[in-house]
């Protein structure tokens, strides 16, 4: 048996706060009869934290292909059918299976677990409506709008890019900006030529994949205004989380002076009292309309490698916040790429709107040479606030970043 190890994230949590977690591994199986397992393994949870909602990414070979693609996966006391991601049958008489299953597991718990190829029951899933205007996600936590902006007054902002949120909780308004996107990030900005973000990236070179549990949107190519850049990203959907994944990429493929770049930008209408932000061990909380809170911020900004940034309604008890799972800024040759007064800056903008974004370059005419690199991966959380916020959001995050570990029997 040969064991392989896939790189991925986890996320689980309580009530508001769970996690996802794609661990793969490679094995060769030769195909048997059902109800006979196809594989056994154990997954033990390591640092000590429930893990209501896991998921597991399960890669592994068989030398016949069945004709029904339902796989599940069984302990004692459980049993869930799971997604089938993909199927390679490059390797000729070889099939490599992909699929995603749905888990739970208690702290410090390990659980046995068989793999087969039979149907079973499936946990609740999300749903997408897709038409010509672009896709709207739902689970049970909230809707995410990824439709085309034809209300903008500038230009339009094509399908593909998050335009709203909507929670699932009745008291908790929409999540909106007054006529253009709400998440306005990777984006970039040259003198003589017009700002431009993510949005404004045709869908020629996008892609959908599309299941009950998983859900991803791709998308990467140039804007018209700026071809020597590469712009990637992807959204990724889970059924039962109350977040998304999103990562992207920001790769210059000729040089360029730019006088700014940016990531990880969420701008919103007046619907959030404070910013929460972590800065090393301390949790602070700023008022987002104190004029004091900017002057503070100009001097002794929010670090751009901050762990993660969050708008909170104290009095209504909603947020939305950013997890920053992954940020680098390593260029094709392994150097750094070119920063200037990097920082997560919080902005006051008309109307009482309120942004939070990563600034890479920040207003200062930068030469950036081709084969510089920008990467982000984050989590963005939505939900009903407690009074021990910041301890559930350093929770999520602690078992984002230490995953469900997988042994094969």
């Amino acid at each position: 048996m040969k064991l392989r190890h896939m790189k991925g994230t986890t996320s689980s949590g309580q009530k508001h706060f769970r996690k996802y977690c794609p661990v793969s591994f490679l094995i060769l199986l030769l195909w048997g009869c059902s109800p006979t397992p196809l594989l056994q393994f154990k997954i033990t949870e390591p640092v000590g934290i429930d893990r209501d909602l896991e998921y597991i990414e399960v890669v592994w070979e068989m030398n016949q292909l069945p004709k029904e693609k339902s796989f599940s996966i069984s302990s004692k006391d459980y049993s869930v059918q799971g997604q089938v991601l993909s199927i390679d049958s490059s390797m000729g008489n070889i099939y490599k299976i992909k699929a995603l299953f749905p888990i739970r597991i208690a702290a410090h718990k390990t659980v046995s677990y068989k793999l087969y190829h039979q149907p079973a029951a499936m946990l609740d899933s999300l749903k997408i409506i897709d038409d010509q205007h672009g896709p709207i996600i739902h689970n049970s936590y909230f809707s995410a709008d990824l439709t085309a902006n034809e209300s903008n007054d500038n230009e339009l902002l094509y399908a593909g890019q998050l335009k709203t949120i909507s929670l699932s909780n009745p008291n908790v308004p929409l999540f909106k900006r007054k006529n253009i996107n709400i998440h306005w990030a990777p984006n970039v900005q040259a003198i003589g030529r017009p700002y431009r973000t993510l949005g404004h990236l045709d869908n020629k070179h996008s892609k959908k994949h599309i299941g009950p549990y998983q859900i991803k949107i791709e998308k990467e190519g140039h804007i018209d205004e700026y071809p020597e850049i590469k712009f990637k990203s992807q959204y990724t959907f889970l059924a039962g989380l109350p977040y998304l994944i999103f990562s992207s990429e920001i790769l210059v493929q000729k040089d360029i002076e730019l006088t700014l770049l940016r990531n990880d930008e969420m701008t919103l209408d007046s619907l959030f009292t404070h910013v929460y932000y972590k800065e090393g061990e301390l949790t602070k909380k700023l008022d987002l309309y104190d004029t004091s809170t900017f002057d503070l911020l100009d001097k002794n900004p929010i670090p751009d490698n901050a762990p993660w940034v969050a708008f909170v309604n104290v009095k209504k008890k909603y947020h939305y916040g950013s997890i920053r799972l992954s940020y680098n800024n390593k260029n094709l040759q392994g150097g750094t790429s070119p920063l200037f007064e990097p920082h997560t800056k919080i902005t006051a903008v008309w109307d009482g709107g309120r942004y939070w974004n990563r600034r890479l370059i920040h207003d200062h005419n930068t030469m950036i040479p081709s084969g510089s690199r920008y990467l982000e991966r984050n989590v963005y959380f939505v939900g009903s606030t407690t009074d021990s916020l910041q301890i559930e959001v350093d929770r999520l995050q602690k078992k984002l970043e230490n995953p469900v570990q997988i042994t094969i029997k």
